[in-house]
């Protein structure tokens, strides 16, 4: 008998062992003693067979995850000419019998072969997709080409054919036969998985208030700054971008109003500004309770950033690349020279003075023919309409059962709109993520990311100011002064206000800033799958991250010149940065680390009860330091600090930075078939400015209602409630060691033994051991629904948050003593409320996708106690006190018209102090609130709100056919008020030129003569800097800053798969985008989303961008 048959036999006379082993393998084409040798690996279960019986063996490709030892072994020999039997912790393999449990051959009906191809509905391949025949064990996964084969002992049965992200379906098959099996999209979201603090949770047992995308919709946004290219996108997410400088484009973004959120990247604290978004897998908000669990900084909400990780299979690499072109949104013209001095002229007359240019001249400026006569336009002598963006990431993915990876890097460069190039940003970014299967119990992650930042712009400081903005002297600069002295590029021209904002544009000739960022991460994980407790597993992480800059700044002397025609000689008449100086610096902006050691646990009990549970111990610690020194130059051929002069050095260091936290932090959530839920949570934290620390509970809960059973109706297929509560602390604005007295040293000085001068010293401030954190309770409840099989979804959430503790200075009640400053102390509060509304629709017909999912939020914040001092009067308190108000509100005088003569002025109520005797037919009339007949701070009221919107909307659309697809955004905020100041207000403000839209004003029909009649405008009769009347904040200059804009839109076609079969490109998609498109608003001359400002800023930005993703 051959040694096979008689394992055979012994094996039937022994107790069959357990096959409860765990077993995960992925192969492709394997070979079957290969597979053995895995399975023997994981099970510890020990092969018994003959080399020749398994030379005829099929190869193996099989996906198997988490599954038995028995269903293991079922898919690795389905369609093999072998059998096996498990003896002990032996398995035997042997030869398949020709007629298996036959007595005689020609009664046995021969086995179905059923083999076939499973694509999704467009055509293309679904790759490892589990293939099996319903009630048995016999199964497969289908190859990379998408098909598969297997035997069948019945002639006839139904096979299941289910893929992740697909809906499963069962085909019957009858005999051996070819199937082309066909499936669908899954349109069911709620069993995605979520990222929530220290871990993930799936979106159907979900009851914290969290929102999330995936970072291929971020990617769609041709943006420097990925929190640009959200906007719209998350409820919840309030934001606004104040102008668009590369490298510093001032994006401001909190949650539901709350404050600067904490940003996370793969579990630890970081910046997530400048990532790349093709490095990005998920982009999460945690706006509720959920945030809870981070403590310390999670009193505003969290935003977390998981980056791509590898996966199972073959290298795939992929390139995605755009280049394009930017220019500005919105910005207000300035005068020519004829509107220029037309108005100025008109300005003298209006106070009573002869005009500066007279008729003659000012009609030469508008000709503009004679010889130095010529308009300067120093807004297009600076800026450019259009410059250049270019964005290129080069990224590999791939992997085995042992080693998966995720490699990545890009490069940004955006150039800036100044005409001299020398406004720019470049960033070069890298991410490495690489996990490792050490046994079957150790895993290991190593994930290092880095980025190198580079900004450089222009540097011309000008006596008695900072590096003034370059567009804050285009403003100032008049029309009628030349660019060049005598039109020579070798001579830039003085100008009115001295400097000339050409040259400073130029670093070569005024000098620069440059700017270097040096940022890396590394985060190193060990996760542990503890033995006989199943689901239990042990991590320890440690995170360690670097900050450096590097900063020049070279402020080059140079000269402006004027020239006289007479002896044609060029005269220096104006010298800038004087003497040159170059300024260096080396900062370490905070180096991090941080450990996490956690016990994280997930079971389900009797197929009902399933648990998870968290417990962690989290320490973090910054240390930040830094040194600058500069040097003057008399030869400033070369800016480099070792040839500079010794005279009039100056050095310093920094002052030392640290700080330290510690939290221990324990979960549990529960749930009951998923459809009760419940989490608890708690948070324990030390902070190192506070003398003790403090414990911060959390609580949520959910009910998935359409899970009973006296649900009934059917077109409802979610519809789940869920509340929390939480407890969450914040030590942000808070003086570090207030619980201490401290000392300032030096502090004055002191003379001893005659006449020794030394040091003084003084203490500090009063200690407070008492201080503690500000802390805010939260409160949330939602109801999220979908319809007709989740075709159409929705949640619909309100909110509540209530902040007390908020640190102060108390000065108006305790008065210092031996002047000695006082602590800060727990006194302010506040609180903020409001509702998100988050739909969603998608469907699919045919080859045409369709998805629409439009969003709303709507936050406002309030007062309560505010410490501050008494106000003399009921006016004062009106208007000053804020305690117990409403926030983001403005104040003024309510304007009710302009005066339409002067008739109308001499009966009015006195607004000037002076009998209305400064006032013109035009100024702006006010309302007499208290009827006093006076116009005065007490007729002052709340006219509208600030600058930061209330509301923010978004709508997303998503539509696909075959290769093509088209992707919308549109986006937009309301509640806010754009109040115009300065020069935005009043005409030469400050002896500046002025905005066009000054020219549509009240005048004289004959501007030299003042008896000739007024002309009415829109604005008020010119007079330099104003007239006094017209300054005050009123209604008048208050702009709604309701927006809508076209946020993103993006064309794209993919060439169908087999035009590139023989190319060795898996996937080639061309595409075109677009930012800041176009914006519908009532807000006149600037962008809407500039606030409170005087337009001195760097426009914002539209952007058209043509670009390629391809996969090899």
């Amino acid at each position: 008998m051959k040694l096979t048959a008689l394992l055979l036999v012994i094996a039937c006379l022994q107790s069959r062992a357990s096959t409860g082993q765990v077993i995960t393998i992925k192969v492709k084409n394997a070979k079957l003693s290969e597979v053995f040798s895995r399975i023997q690996q994981q099970s510890g279960y020990f092969f018994f067979y003959n080399e020749t019986h398994i030379q005829n063996a099929r190869p193996v490709t099989a996906d198997i995850n988490n599954q038995s030892l028995k269903t293991a072994l079922d898919i690795c020999f389905a369609g093999q000419p072998l059998t096996y039997k498990i003896v002990n912790k032996m398995i035997v393999v042997g030869e398949a019998p020709a007629l298996p449990f036959s007595p005689t051959i020609h009664n046995v009906t021969p086995p179905a072969r059923i083999s076939g191809k499973v694509t999704d509905s467009v055509g293309r391949p679904v790759i490892g997709a589990t293939v099996f025949i319903k009630g048995t064990k016999t199964g497969t996964v289908t190859k990379d080409d998408g098909t598969f084969f297997l035997e069948s002992p019945e002639p006839a049965g139904i096979l299941i054919i289910s893929s992740i992200g697909f809906k499963q379906r069962e085909i019957a098959f009858s005999g051996s036969n070819y199937l082309q099996v066909i499936l669908a999209v899954s349109e069911n979201k709620l069993e995605d998985l979520v990222v929530v603090a220290y871990g993930k949770q799936r979106k159907t047992t979900l009851t914290g208030s969290v929102a999330q995308i995936s970072g291929v919709e971020i990617a769609k946004a041709p943006v420097a700054n990925v929190i640009n290219g959200l906007q719209g996108r998350l409820p919840g997410l309030t934001f606004r971008q104040g102008g668009g400088q590369p490298g510093d484009d001032v994006a401001k973004f909190n949650i539901r109003g709350f404050g600067s959120p904490l940003t996370i990247v793969d579990g630890v604290p970081s910046d997530i500004a400048q990532i790349d978004p093709n490095e990005i897998e998920s982009f999460t908000i945690l706006k509720d309770g959920a945030a809870a669990m981070y403590g310390f900084k999670g009193a505003n909400g969290a935003i977390l950033i998981t980056t791509r990780r590898g996966k199972t299979g073959e290298p795939v690499v992929a390139l995605n690349a755009y280049t394009g072109i930017q220019g500005i949104t919105r910005y207000p013209r300035l005068m020519n020279a004829g509107e220029f001095t037309e108005l100025m002229d008109e300005a003298s007359v209006n106070a009573g003075n002869a005009p500066i240019y007279g008729a003659k001249e000012v009609q030469k400026w508008k000709m503009g023919v004679d010889s130095g006569y010529k308009s300067t336009d120093w807004y297009n002598e600076v800026f450019r309409k259009w410059a250049t963006m270019n964005n290129v990431n080069l990224n590999i993915q791939g992997g085995t059962e042992k080693v998966k990876y995720f490699v990545s890097g890009g490069m940004l460069d955006q150039q800036g709109l100044l005409r001299s190039g020398d406004v720019k940003f470049r960033r070069y970014n890298f991410r490495s993520n690489i996990s490792m299967q050490i046994n079957k119990r150790l895993t290991a992650e190593l994930n290092l990311g880095g980025r190198k930042e580079n900004r450089f712009s222009p540097n011309a400081p000008i006596p008695g100011t900072d590096a003034i903005n370059i567009v804050n002297v285009i403003q100032r600069s008049y029309p009628i002064t030349p660019v060049y002295a005598n039109n020579d590029p070798n001579y830039f021209a003085v100008t009115n206000v001295q400097v000339n904002p050409a040259a400073m544009a130029q670093a070569a000739y005024s000098g620069y800033n440059n700017s270097v960022w040096d940022v890396f991460t590394g985060i190193g994980t060990l996760t542990y799958s503890i033995p006989y407790i199943e689901g239990l597993n042990a991590r320890l992480s440690f995170n360690y991250e670097s900050n450096n800059n590097r900063y020049s700044t070279w402020s080059k002397q140079y000269f402006l010149y004027s020239y006289d025609p007479t002896t044609k000689k060029y005269t220096p008449t104006y010298t800038g940065n004087a003497p040159s100086t170059l300024k260096q610096g080396y900062s370490q902006g905070g180096t991090t680390s941080n450990v996490q050691l956690s016990l994280n646990y997930d079971h389900t009990f009797n197929g009902a009860h399933h648990f998870t549970g968290l417990l962690l111990l989290e320490r973090r610690k910054t240390n930040s330091t830094g040194i600058q020194g500069s040097k003057q130059f008399t030869v400033d051929a070369i800016p480099n600090l070792d040839l500079g002069n010794a005279a009039n050095q100056t050095t310093g260091t920094y002052q030392l930075g640290q700080s330290a936290y510690q939290g221990y932090v324990g979960r549990i959530n529960y749930d009951y078939k998923a459809k009760y839920l419940l989490e608890l949570g708690g948070r324990y934290d030390y902070s190192y400015k506070f003398l003790n620390g403090a414990f911060f509970p959390e609580i949520s809960a959910g009910w998935v209602i359409n899970k009973e059973p006296f649900f009934n109706f059917a077109f409802l297929s979610n519809l789940k409630l869920r509340a929390s509560w939480a407890k969450v602390a914040d030590d942000g604005s808070f003086d570090e060691f207030k619980y201490l007295s401290g000392y300032n040293y030096p502090s004055g000085n002191y003379i001893f033994s005659g006449s020794t001068v030394v040091n003084g010293l003084q203490v500090g401030t009063l200690a407070n051991p008492r201080l503690s954190w500000q802390t805010a309770n939260i409160f949330n409840a939602a109801l999220d629904f979908g319809l007709f099989d989740n075709t159409i979804t929705g949640t619909f959430e309100v909110f509540y948050r209530n902040v007390t503790g908020i640190p102060a200075y108390p000065a108006a009640s305790f008065p210092s003593i031996a002047a000695i400053p006082v602590a800060q102390q727990n006194l302010n509060s506040t609180n903020n409320r409001g509702f998100e509304l988050e739909l969603g629709y998608y469907k699919r017909i045919g080859d045409f996708v369709l998805n629409v999912s439009p969003n709303i939020s709507w936050t406002r914040g309030r007062n309560a106690y505010i410490e501050q001092p008494p106000y003399g009067s009921a006016s004062e308190n009106y208007l000053n006190n804020t305690a117990y108000r409403w926030q983001n509100r403005l104040t003024g005088y309510h304007a009710i018209g302009q005066f339409q003569s002067q008739e109308e002025i001499n009966r009015s109520p006195v607004q000037d102090s002076r009998g209305n005797a400064t006032l013109h037919p035009g100024d702006i009339k006010y309302e007499d609130i208290n009827g006093d007949g006076v116009i005065d701070s007490r007729d002052q009221t709340v006219i509208g709100r600030g600058d930061y919107p209330e509301l923010q909307y978004g709508l997303a659309l998503n539509a696909s056919y075959k290769g093509i697809d088209v992707s919308l955004l549109f986006a937009g905020a309301g509640n806010f008020n754009v109040n115009y100041s300065g020069v935005l207000q009043n005409p030469f403000w400050n002896n500046a030129n002025s905005y066009a839209y000054f020219t549509d004003r009240w005048h004289r029909e004959d501007i030299y003569n003042p008896n000739s009649p007024w002309v009415p405008g829109k604005f008020p009769a010119t007079i330099i800097s104003g007239n006094p009347n017209n300054r005050l904040t009123s209604s008048f200059w208050l702009q709604k800053g309701t927006y809508l804009r076209l946020k993103t839109v993006q064309i794209g076609y993919a060439i169908p798969k087999k035009i590139l079969a023989k190319s060795g490109i898996k996937s080639l998609r061309f595409f075109a985008s677009g930012q800041n498109v176009f914006t519908i608003t009532g807000v006149k001359y600037l962008d809407p989303e500039v606030g409170d400002a005087e337009a001195a800023y760097y426009p914002q930005q539209r952007t058209f961008v043509f670009g390629i993703n391809a996969k090899f």
